[in-house]
């Protein structure tokens, strides 16, 4: 039977970022307010701050009994001219005590901080800066770490804690560099071990009726386990699956190889993926096989390069995404092709002549664009014509996509200049 957590797992998938991690954010920070003040301590103790916190963080819960304590999870922050959402922060009241920044696979962002060149400490305010400034850039963790040392208040200085799954910590963090990072208490703690302790205390209670919160708990312990995030090392059956991959992904890297070959000279200047550099994208969260190319101008906005084409193999029963694809895309595995940005706004590709000059073969699909899809059993079964066919299909899907980009260029311009 799905976990409580699996049904509730609604947030939509945005490119580059799927709708894990906002959920387990938004699921801890909602946990965390429901637990008791002791267990709530123990958990933030155990994982959020450094052993010389320990001392001052007990001080601190028995001052004030756990209550006023509460997690908030996305709330708005102004960091510079720019509004950031930290994933969840620990207030007393209105003053920020503690910062936790979840990631599970995705990669760390940065973030401009404008300072005035009147006064470099208008990061102190919880209001947009404006005037004359100077531009320094920051990782999102260091930028977070500022902010909370500008805003702590009396003898608790701040702690910023990294709860990650795959995803590796900035530089240098964890190691008390107050001045990279803005407050010296750091700390970094795995989605593993917040598992392993879900799980203890969700069955320790010798109460004859078990509480809500140790409930949740537990849902929330086997829905982690369920995304396979009790365990970051290899399984034997990733070895397994490893075995018999192992055998064909020589002949993925070829095909794929073979495709970027046959679009090189349909699409001259084009900036090939610094990700995969000439390699396949196996992403695992996304259920496919892909490679991309960023598109430069005529075939995009000169002021946009992160307009790109992808293609690959998509395997629909391992994830979710473009499952709101509309027409749906095939319910077995198929290639396809994608027209997507890195960034907002979308190339407009739901307007009605882009639609009508595509012939209903591409489906939208929100917050990613366009994609076409053809399931692999309509292509050849021989081994040689089936890679043959697909890079032949591919570069003709391309091809249609080249029909249309002008058009969808003249579109966003328009967009651009309108008021």
């Amino acid at each position: 039977m799905e976990s409580l957590y699996g049904r509730l797992y609604k947030f939509r998938e945005r490119p580059r970022r799927g709708p894990l991690e906002p959920f387990l954010t938004e699921a801890l920070a909602d946990l965390l307010n429901r637990m008791p003040p002791l267990e709530m301590s123990e958990l933030v103790s155990k994982f959020f701050l450094p052993p010389a916190a320990q001392d001052a963080w007990q001080e601190l819960v028995k001052s004030s009994s756990g209550d006023g304590l509460q997690w908030i999870a996305h709330r708005s922050i102004y960091v510079g001219t720019s509004v950031q959402y930290p994933d969840f922060i620990l207030y007393a009241g209105d003053e920020p005590l503690v910062i936790v920044e979840n990631k599970i696979a995705s990669g760390i962002g940065t973030h401009e901080e404008h300072q005035s060149t009147e006064d470099n400490n208008r990061i102190e305010d919880d209001t947009p800066l404006l005037g004359s400034q100077a531009v320094d850039t920051f990782d999102q963790v260091a930028s977070y770490g500022r902010w909370l040392s500008a805003h702590c208040k009396h003898a608790w200085p701040g702690a910023i804690a990294f709860l990650t799954h795959f995803t590796l910590p900035p530089a240098g963090f964890g190691m008390g560099d107050r001045k990279a990072y803005g407050v010296e208490w750091q700390r970094i703690c795995r989605w593993r071990d917040v598992w392993a302790w879900l799980t203890r205390v969700s069955y320790s209670s010798s109460d004859s009726s078990i509480s809500t919160w140790r409930a949740l708990a537990a849902e929330l312990a086997e829905f982690l386990a369920e995304k396979s995030m009790n365990a970051e090392s290899i399984t034997f059956y990733d070895i397994s699956a490893a075995e018999i991959f192992i055998k064909s992904a020589a002949r993925h890297e070829y095909t794929f190889k073979q495709i970027r070959d046959s679009l090189s000279p349909q699409w001259p200047g084009m900036g090939w993926s610094a990700t995969t550099r000439g390699h396949i994208l196996y992403e695992s969260k996304g259920g496919i096989l892909w490679d991309w190319m960023y598109l430069r101008s005529p075939h995009s906005p000169a002021n946009r390069p992160d307009w790109y084409i992808a293609w690959g193999i998509r395997f629909p029963e391992l994830s979710d995404r473009w499952k709101g694809a509309d027409p749906s895309l095939p319910l077995t595995n198929h290639v396809f092709v994608l027209l997507s940005s890195d960034k907002t706004p979308l190339p407009p590709v739901s307007s009605q002549q882009v639609r009508e000059r595509l012939a209903g073969s591409w489906s939208v699909v929100p917050d990613w664009g366009i994609v076409t899809g053809r399931a692999l059993y309509e292509f050849s079964s021989e081994a040689s014509p089936l890679g043959d066919e697909v890079i032949k299909w591919i570069a003709a899907k391309t091809g249609e996509l080249r029909s249309v980009l002008p058009q969808l260029v003249q579109l966003t311009s328009q967009q651009q200049t309108t008021p």
